[in-house]
């Protein structure tokens, strides 16, 4: 479970992204923006979804 950011939000460590990236559902694109870092964590993340498809569908 990815809980990690939230605790840097509720600590203070890090800001929230501006109102209007969150009614946008876009708080996680304005970290990577803001974290460069960020961005070869969040691309495996389609990677992992491929093989959570493709082990469903194996099963059927």
């Amino acid at each position: 479970m990815g809980i990690g950011g939230s605790f840097d939000v509720l600590t203070g460590t890090v800001k929230r992204a501006p109102q209007s990236w969150q009614k946008m559902h876009l708080e996680w694109l304005y970290r990577v923006v803001k974290e460069p870092s960020r961005i070869y964590r969040l691309s495996v993340l389609p990677k992992y979804l491929l093989e959570v498809l493709k082990e469903k569908w194996s099963k059927k």
